[in-house]
């Protein structure tokens, strides 16, 4: 009796034991929480925390905000979809930045005939519209369809003599930072120099919209035209 008696009482002060402890732990998280929701703010009822990407000066950090609990279920339920369809057309997007690198930006469909590239541009359109109806089904076979139309048009561009397109003339500027710049005619001759040199790449398309930018008066086109003067300062004192 003796024994059994003993063995009960050390049973209840480790039952009692843990039970501090747990009882600890859970005021310590309280209190945490606690500091937390002081740093925070006042969370409204039917409201519950949310990170955001936010600016900051000049980059980027995560706060959180209160937002609606619907709200912040449907902001992670786009987030969810956004990554499942990022993975399922993942091969898609590899096979048509390949294709672009090899072919040019845009050029394989001008090698086609109006039905095949009607039917591509059909097939594409039928991609979206299943994305956007979020059916991760119909979203897996529309791609499976764009994969095969890529194949095709390559099939229907080379069978009519067509070939893909060599590499692009490609002019290198230095910024007075010392930074390159890399420069082709056209957007179609981008994805070979990306390719080749990286992301700077610029196009005379998108040099002369800086240029009208810069230029909005007209006055140092006019400089060019009647004089053929250099431009060597934008900005700042006179350097004379």
């Amino acid at each position: 009796m003796t024994v059994s008696h003993m063995t009960e009482q050390k049973t209840d002060d480790a039952l009692s034991h843990w039970s501090e402890l747990f009882d600890q732990a859970d005021a310590e998280w309280a209190a945490l929480m606690a500091k937390e929701d002081k740093k925070r703010g006042v969370l409204p009822p039917g409201h519950r925390w949310q990170f955001k990407r936010v600016r900051r000066g000049n980059g980027w950090a995560q706060v959180e905000v209160a937002v609606p609990i619907g709200e912040a279920d449907r902001m992670m339920n786009v987030q969810a979809q956004q990554k499942l369809v990022d993975r399922i057309t993942a091969p898609l997007r590899a096979l048509q930045e390949q294709t672009e690198i090899k072919w040019g930006r845009g050029r394989l469909h001008q090698l086609v005939s109006v039905d095949t590239a009607a039917r591509f541009a059909s097939a594409e359109a039928k991609l979206h519209d299943a994305i956007a109806s979020n059916d991760s089904e119909a979203i897996t076979k529309r791609t499976e369809v764009m994969m095969r139309g890529w194949a095709a048009l390559e099939r229907e561009a080379l069978e009519a003599g067509a070939s893909p397109d060599a590499l692009p003339q490609v002019w290198e500027g230095v910024l007075p930072t010392g930074k390159s710049f890399y420069v082709v005619r056209m957007e179609t001759e981008r994805p070979q120099a990306v390719a080749r040199y990286g992301l700077g790449v610029w196009t005379l398309k998108e040099i002369g919209r800086m240029l009208h930018s810069f230029d909005t008066d007209g006055f140092t086109q006019l400089m060019k035209d009647e004089f053929g003067s250099e431009l060597i300062q934008v900005g700042g004192e006179p350097p004379f």
